[in-house]
């Protein structure tokens, strides 16, 4: 599933780019330009087009990028010790102690763990279990450490303050921050393909009618002769 995910993404992108800038080298063959100055002359005059393929690439880049998160997911379930380092899916995780924090309308019992990739220390989160005034069950806050490849949670289900050991579950989900990012993109080209447009429309009928006046966009006063 997620091979053909990546096949199929792989060439919808091929496609989207070479459609991007098929204007792009049609002007520098009929005019000579270069790249950049074809590349800016092709996105002024097709704003709109250029825009919506902005906003295509955004939608694909969430497509794969969730098909990959939730085909790809790594998840498991352990019982630590306290100070015994686990490796696992690249990451060596180190339960460090348990202890008990008293807030304001609850009380939680909360893991201290470290985090480390290739002998690299990645901070130490806190997951914990909180229970609150007015709910008897205790409830879990996980942990989550977010990069720009995946995201690790860590969340805890059981703690022994006494034998200082704590059940952990850990999730591992590659490529989360992307759908953020194409949902950047997808905002980007809609605001290419949308907002400047009046701008040129206005500059174009003040090189049209030098002697006329025009208002601004929105007023209802006519045009000054």
């Amino acid at each position: 599933m997620d091979g053909a995910c990546t096949v199929l993404g792989g060439f919808t992108a091929r496609v989207t780019l070479s459609e991007i800038l098929l204007p792009v080298r049609q002007r520098m063959r009929a005019h000579g330009e270069g790249f950049l100055e074809a590349f800016r002359q092709a996105q002024r005059r097709g704003r709109r087009r250029f825009g919506a393929y902005i906003v295509h690439a955004g939608a694909l880049l969430v497509i794969v990028a969730i098909a990959v998160s939730s085909t790809m997911a790594l998840r498991r379930r352990s019982n630590s010790a306290r100070g015994r380092p686990r490796p696992w899916a690249g990451y060596t995780l180190t339960f460090v102690n348990a202890d008990r924090v008293a807030e304001p309308h609850r009380e939680s019992v909360r893991a201290r763990m470290d985090i480390s990739k290739n002998g690299r220390s990645l901070g130490t989160p806190y997951p914990r279990m909180s229970r609150h005034e007015r709910h008897g069950e205790p409830i879990g806050t996980p942990a989550v450490r977010t990069s720009l490849t995946e995201d690790l949670y860590l969340s805890i289900h059981t703690i022994d303050l006494a034998s200082q050991t704590a059940g952990r579950l850990i999730l591992v989900n590659p490529m989360v921050g992307w759908i953020w990012i194409a949902t950047a993109v997808m905002a980007l080209g809609g605001f290419v393909a949308l907002v400047p447009a009046w701008r040129s429309e206005t500059v174009a009928m003040r090189v049209a009618m030098p002697g006329v006046s025009l208002p601004a966009k929105g007023s209802d006063q006519p045009p000054a002769h």
